[in-house]
């Protein structure tokens, strides 16, 4: 088959290429490995950070928008949102730092990412793009016409053309190693986290973020107690 347009990785930065090469009347394809996109399965946040012209962004919150001011897009988002207000590092001693704005704005917003990015990939589907799931790059080649690819998608390979290619699959990306990028690129080391959700706490701020800080929690990182939307 051939594309104008190949994305590989259906998370926020693969889809909203897909949708916005769709919306510009290019063929496209985009190939993602999960089954699922609604379902998060790394360790993430989920939170918009609100500080103005935080990394040159601004972010607004409209009704059923995500508004990106700096960039001028915006994403529809129909999903719960949760306000967080005020945050705290704890050191093991029990001594606090707060953070909080003067007039009581969020400093971070968490929202539902399976929510958010599985409405991207409903628009990709309507607009047309061709949607390959649980589907891996076996290989890729870089030619004067474009690039071609084969993807192994259940077990079944398919030759795919594109004239161009984004490869948004992730820091550590197979497939940009297969093209021959970052093979000068330094690595440093891997932060490894976990994610829990504790149910039945008493007397939990809400709309608060706490940071216990300090090798006394049997940790070298920072242990990170916040709000979920799951239980708003």
């Amino acid at each position: 088959m051939r594309y104008d347009i190949a994305v590989v990785g259906a998370g926020p930065a693969g889809l909203m290429a897909a949708k916005t090469a769709a919306e510009n009347g290019l063929r496209t394809v985009l190939i993602e490995k999960r089954k699922d996109v609604s379902k998060i399965t790394r360790a993430c946040c989920q939170q918009f950070i609100m500080d103005e012209n935080f990394q040159g962004e601004t972010i607004r919150i409209a009704k059923g928008k995500v508004i990106f001011t700096e960039n001028g897009f915006d994403v529809d988002y129909h999903g719960p949102l949760l306000n967080v207000t005020d945050k705290y590092f704890v050191s093991p001693g029990g001594h606090k730092i707060h953070f909080a704005n003067n007039d009581n704005s969020p400093i971070v917003v968490k929202f539902d990412k399976g929510l958010l990015l599985q409405g991207i990939w409903n628009q990709c589907d309507r607009l047309g793009v061709t949607l390959r799931t649980a589907a891996l790059v076996c290989n890729a080649e870089d030619r004067s016409t474009g690039v071609e690819m084969t993807i192994n998608a259940g077990g079944v390979s398919e030759k795919l053309h594109a004239k161009k290619f984004i490869v948004a699959d992730g820091v550590n990306s197979k497939t940009a190693e297969k093209l021959g990028f970052n093979q000068g690129r330094t690595y440093f080391a891997t932060a490894l986290c976990t994610l829990s959700v504790i149910e039945g706490l008493k007397d939990f701020e809400p709309c608060t973020l706490k940071s216990y800080m300090g090798r006394a929690y049997q940790s070298f990182a920072p242990l990170i107690m916040g709000p979920s939307t799951d239980l708003s």
